[in-house]
């Protein structure tokens, strides 16, 4: 007999036990795998119709107007305003609607809310006090639910 005689495997019952890990194992794996991928491909979905209504929102500002308390014809004097106001009417050109989430001046927010919706082919109209002066360049910024921003830059009388 030689040195090597005596070979021993692994019993039945070790490898039956390996065996059921290995599979409990890879089970796990697949489902782990399946589920992130469903999670991800919801996301990507989601963010992609995000994103394509976006570029569909075609919003503008068509007037701005800027009032003092004095003037009969302000729309902020209409509303019982008495001092400095600021009309704007908004339009939506683009062929779905879209909520307008914020309207600020410079860095100051003057509508911060989420039920504004401006439906294609319509006008919103909003008019608000605010403390304009003669001569200084206002910035507008306008954000929509989807996260477009319509910047434009006027200067009141």
């Amino acid at each position: 007999m030689g040195r090597f005689s005596s070979r021993r495997g692994i019993s039945a019952v070790v490898g039956a036990i390996l065996l059921a890990g290995t599979t409990i194992l890879g089970i796990t794996l697949v489902a782990w795998a399946n589920s992130t991928v469903s999670t991800t491909e919801y996301v990507l979905a989601s963010s992609s119709s995000s994103k394509s209504n976006a570029f569909s929102e075609y919003l503008t500002v068509e007037n701005i107007w800027f009032c003092n308390g004095a003037a009969s014809t302000c729309h902020y004097r209409l509303l019982g305003g008495n001092n400095h106001g600021i009309n704007i009417t908004i339009a939506n050109y683009g062929n779905i609607g879209f909520n307008v989430t914020q309207i600020k001046f410079n860095d100051t927010k003057y509508l911060n809310r989420t039920n504004v919706a401006i439906f294609p082919g319509k006008e919103y109209s909003w008019a608000q006090y605010y403390p304009w002066q003669s001569g200084k360049p206002q910035n507008i910024f306008i954000t929509t639910a989807r996260g477009t921003i319509l910047t434009t830059q006027v200067t009141p009388p």
